[in-house]
């Protein structure tokens, strides 16, 4: 109610001054929200960010364009709709480098890389991420923007850690999270603190990745941000499945949900959900998995997030339809995942390719492939990093398995998964099952 009369009274007719009221108005609410908003909320940020775009642009104000965007663009992202999330950063940097406005160009890179990382490696620009977020860096030391600096070194740590390079992306958190401390910027600081505890976990060093993700969580519940609160429940439920403690999984995923449910950023939400559905899964409980992945599904068509099309999830739904005895549909979910866009990049994970072909020799062992299953088996073994361990146990396809015959979980030391051969042997699979079942409609 005060932010609609602050609009009233800043904007009156004057269409500057209207656009320049409710984009304040907007911010002021994400900021006041710890940048977890109500689905009201939400939609009444996104009413006045529209607003105020259209009368900037009727105006021609591109720099009051430029920051209305910016903020549209946060809020998009937040959601969990990365897609217009990155139109809106792509035209806040074209309209910076336009303008010759270096913090502009600097925070738009930002944004459009953290956009981009949430699609992990499956999206098809995802090495384009990492000049953007040096030159970000670059462009904010230059300013002495300290608390800017720290948040883009956050940001490139993520494409590092997710490329594998721990020790680089250990080395950019611990200086992001000094800067923070210095600063006092909580807020980022349990960003980069969580940060390690994820790098330690992929790791394998458990111990830390815990104390690291419970001191990131004291943080998030002194500040009262449910946002962070909901991702460290979460990440500490990956944590206790990869240490064997399902229990303890099953608590924190639940904590999670019952924090992120009334949350604008429903992907928080979201892998909450996935986590108790391979719970399920792994359990045998085919139904109950079933209906949370289709929960799940039906908030990312919802958001419009690009993040729920990656291979791994379509892995997981391959899955869940041999667990429901349906081989046609598994094989359709391997077919998508094989002809998503990041097949024609060599940047896919590994451990994804390793799943999805072990799929494959489950699903060519049962046409009676013998001779291809086992080439296939032997293809994905090969797979050193691994943060998918707990998907890759034995248990997790006991529910999927007629036969006994569990994924190998050891890795052959400084063994690299042949790539190519792993994709020609899948396609190889999927034509050659595709003969011989006919996938559901």
């Amino acid at each position: 109610r005060w932010l609609r009369a602050l609009i009233a009274a800043d904007g009156g007719t004057d269409p500057a001054a209207r656009a320049k009221a409710l984009g304040s108005a907007a911010i002021l609410l994400l900021s006041r929200s710890t940048y977890a908003l109500t689905d009201e909320e939400a939609n009444d940020a996104r009413g006045w960010f529209d607003e105020s775009l259209a009368l900037r642009q009727r105006i021609g104000d591109r720099r009051g364009a430029a920051a209305t965007l910016h903020g549209l663009g946060g809020m998009h992202l937040r959601r969990g709709d990365t897609k217009w999330a990155r139109a809106c950063f792509a035209e806040t940097l074209a309209i910076g480098r336009e303008l010759a406005e270096k913090r502009l160009v600097a925070a738009s890179l930002v944004n459009l890389a953290n956009a981009g990382v949430g699609l992990d490696r499956s999206a098809p620009d995802w090495h384009d991420r990492r000049p953007q977020l040096e030159e970000a860096v670059g462009l904010y030391r230059e300013l002495g923007d300290h608390y800017a600096t720290a948040r883009a070194l956050t940001e490139l740590s993520l494409l590092a850690r997710r490329d594998g390079d721990y020790t680089a992306s250990r080395a950019l958190l611990t200086e992001a999270a000094e800067i923070q401390r210095s600063l006092g910027d909580l807020l980022g600081l349990t960003v980069s603190i969580a940060g390690l505890g994820e790098v330690a976990r992929r790791a394998d060093d458990f111990e830390e990745a815990k104390a690291r993700l419970h001191e990131a969580l004291a943080i998030d519940l002194e500040l009262g941000n449910p946002l962070q609160e909901a991702r460290e429940l979460t990440r500490l439920g990956h944590l206790a499945w990869m240490q064997g403690d399902r229990a303890e999984a099953r608590r924190r995923y639940e904590e999670a949900t019952v924090v992120a449910r009334p949350l604008d950023t429903k992907f928080i939400f979201r892998n909450a959900v996935e986590g108790l559905a391979g719970l399920a899964l792994v359990e045998g409980d085919v139904a109950e998995a079933r209906r949370l992945y289709d929960e799940m599904e039906a908030l990312a068509a919802q958001a419009n997030d690009l993040r729920s099309g990656t291979p791994w999830r379509f892995a997981v739904l391959a899955m869940l339809a041999l667990a429901e005895g349906d081989p046609g549909e598994a094989t359709r979910q391997c077919r998508r995942a094989f002809e998503h866009p990041s097949s024609q990049t060599p940047h896919w994970p590994s451990e994804t390719y390793a799943v999805i072909v072990d799929l494959l020799a489950v699903l060519t062992a049962r046409a009676g492939h013998e001779e291809q299953s086992a080439r296939l088996v032997g293809a994905a073994d090969t797979s050193r990093d691994d943060p998918f361990a707990p998907f890759r146990s034995a248990a997790f396809f006991e529910s999927a398995r007629e036969a006994a015959a569990a994924f190998p979980a050891a890795c052959s030391d400084g063994a690299a998964l042949d790539l190519d051969g792993a994709f020609a042997l899948g396609r190889s699979a999927i034509d050659d099952l595709e003969r011989h079942t006919a996938p559901t409609a």
